[in-house]
């Protein structure tokens, strides 16, 4: 799979956690309202972190995929590996090298997609306070986040050690 295709993946994955989490405390705030109890603090820190972390996610990975692929073109979104040796041969730490920007990448499809998925099971229930889990799905988005923009520069650096001077 093609670096920019991974991209994508992250980016719209980030909003649509977002949206996930705008809905479940758009709903969660117009049943507090209706009761008339005020909103515990924690609960509402702890969203607010999370909405930053999934909002801020995609645009800052797409930032950093649209600043090297300026630098670099086609080749950047194609990724720096030309495939495992098909003679036979196993690969060499270089092709492996190689080949874990895409594989870091895919990880952290992997995690966003689980993120998602741990936001929706939560959303059925409408009536808890709180999200079940919210620091690990914080965590989670943060070291999605941070993992996909630092994959993108490694693999920049890569590209650019074994591009020919111009």
């Amino acid at each position: 799979m093609e670096v920019a295709l991974l991209t994508a993946a992250i980016v719209s994955t980030f909003a649509g956690a977002t949206t996930l989490l705008r809905s479940w405390r758009n709903d969660r705030q117009a049943r507090r309202q209706a009761r008339r109890r005020p909103r515990g603090k924690q609960a509402a820190d702890g969203a607010s972190s999370l909405e930053v972390v999934l909002q801020d996610g995609g645009p800052r990975v797409q930032s950093e995929y649209d600043r090297d692929f300026a630098r670099l073109g086609e080749l950047f979104g194609r990724g720096d590996f030309s495939g495992l040796p098909d003679d036979g041969r196993e690969p060499s730490p270089a092709d492996l090298r190689k080949e874990m920007g895409r594989s870091q990448l895919k990880d952290h499809v992997i995690v966003l997609q689980g993120t998602i998925i741990t936001l929706l099971q939560n959303a059925q229930d409408r009536a808890l306070p709180a999200i079940p889990q919210l620091g690990l799905i914080l965590g989670n988005s943060e070291a999605s986040r941070d993992g996909a923009i630092t994959a993108l520069a490694n693999q920049y650096q890569r590209m650019l050690q074994t591009k020919p001077i111009e």
